[in-house]
């Protein structure tokens, strides 16, 4: 027979249970998606480009990554590129007032993609960049 106190109990258990099987994959850091092409973008197609502290943003039809790829004019013929993902359950990451936040959790990154508060546990994925003049080539990977 079952009373109300074993009840209460093996409830209590089980809820326990549940609750560190949910947070147990938290924050655990997932591992970025790979660029597996060169993504080349030139400056007639993206203008923006061309201005110093300007960003555009690749969409993943575009460039085969699996979340938008941010490409940056850093000035002097520099450039940065960084993949949207955030590291605590895969989210895609969007541009915020002073850098990039995640819309699933809430995790924020600074204009370099470093981290700057969680759940994430890294920085976005960075790729390496190319500058010709006029073309802009990100660098696959994987």
């Amino acid at each position: 027979m079952t009373t109300r106190r074993s009840f209460l109990i093996a409830s209590a258990t089980a809820a326990g249970a549940c609750a560190a099987g949910a947070l147990s994959g938290c924050g655990a850091g997932l591992t970025a998606p790979r660029l597996k092409n060169d993504v080349v973008l030139t400056l007639t197609e993206f203008p923006a480009l061309a201005t110093e502290g300007r960003t555009v943003t690749v969409s993943p039809s575009r460039s085969g990554y699996a979340v938008a790829i941010y490409v940056r004019n850093e000035g002097g013929g520099l450039y940065s590129a960084l993949g949207g993902y955030c590291d605590h359950e895969g989210c895609e990451v969007g541009p915020s007032a002073t850098g990039f936040q995640c819309p699933c959790h809430g995790a924020r990154f600074a204009i370099d993609g470093a981290l700057l508060s969680g759940p994430a546990t890294d920085d976005m994925p960075a790729f390496q960049t190319t500058f010709d003049g006029e073309t802009v080539t990100v660098l696959a990977n994987g």
